[in-house]
C-alpha cells in the first residue's frame, strides 16, 4: 500500500472500492465483475482503482482477509474462559457463535477463491490461524487432565469434531438464508439450539457410553 492510501482520505476510498467490489462480487459473481464497474460502482476513476489495488485479485484478497471466518474463531477461542471443560467448551462456542455473526458472505467469497485461484487465499488465512485454534484445544485437554473427567482424546481430533458443530451450526443458522431467504425452509431449528449442541459434544448421544479399553 503507498502512502497515499494511508492516509485517512486514501484509506476511506479504500473501504469504499472495497464495499462496492463485495457487493458486485455477491451479486454476479467475481468472474462477471471487472474492474471497470467496480470503478463505476465506487464512484471514483478506474485510475483511482489502480492507485489502491494493483489487480481484482488482490481487492479479492483484501476482502477475505477483512471478513476473515479463520482469524475470528482464532480470537473468539483467545477469548473463551471456563473453570472446567464443560464451562470452557460452552463458552469457546458462544465467543464464536458471535464473532461469526455478520460474517455469512465470507463463505461466498471462500468459494469463489476455490473456483478462482484453488483456494489459495483462503488457505493462507486458515494456516496463520489454526496453530491458535488448535491451542485452544490443547488448553482443553490440560484442563480436562487436571479435573480428571477428560476421556484420552487427541486434541486435534477433538478441535476437528468441535469445529463441525461450529461450521454445520454456521451454516444452518446464518448461511443458508443469504444463499436462499426465501426458499430454503429446513426443520433444524430449536429452542436453546446452542445449549443443546454443546451438550452432545460434550456427552454424546449414548445413553451408556462404551468403556474405553485399558492398557
Amino acid at each position: 500500500m503507498g502512502e497515499a492510501a494511508r492516509r485517512p482520505a486514501g484509506l476511506k476510498t479504500r473501504e469504499t472500492i472495497l464495499k462496492a467490489a463485495r457487493l458486485l462480487f455477491l451479486r454476479q459473481g467475481y468472474h462477471a465483475t471487472g474492474m471497470r464497474e467496480i470503478a463505476h460502482d465506487s464512484g471514483i476513476s478506474l485510475g483511482a482503482v489502480y492507485n489502491h489495488f494493483a489487480s481484482k485479485e488482490e481487492i479479492l484478497q483484501e476482502i477475505l482477509n477483512e471478513r476473515n471466518l479463520y482469524g475470528a474463531m482464532s480470537d473468539a477461542l483467545s477469548r473463551a474462559r471456563g473453570d472446567s471443560v464443560a464451562e470452557l467448551v460452552e463458552s469457546g462456542f458462544q465467543e464464536i457463535m458471535d464473532a461469526l455473526a455478520g460474517r455469512e458472505d465470507f463463505v461466498l467469497l471462500m468459494f469463489m477463491d476455490v473456483l478462482e485461484f484453488q483456494g489459495k487465499h483462503v488457505t493462507q488465512l486458515a494456516s496463520s490461524a489454526i496453530h491458535n485454534i488448535l491451542g485452544f484445544f490443547q488448553r482443553l485437554a490440560e484442563l480436562g487432565q487436571r479435573e480428571g473427567k477428560l476421556r484420552n482424546i487427541n486434541p486435534v481430533l477433538m478441535g476437528r469434531a468441535y469445529i463441525g458443530l461450529v461450521f454445520s451450526s454456521f451454516m444452518i443458522e446464518n448461511v443458508l438464508k443469504v444463499l436462499a431467504p426465501s426458499n430454503v425452509t429446513l426443520p433444524l431449528r430449536v429452542e436453546n439450539w446452542e445449549k443443546g449442541v454443546v451438550d452432545i459434544f460434550l456427552y454424546g448421544v449414548l445413553a451408556d457410553a462404551p468403556k474405553e479399553e485399558e492398557g
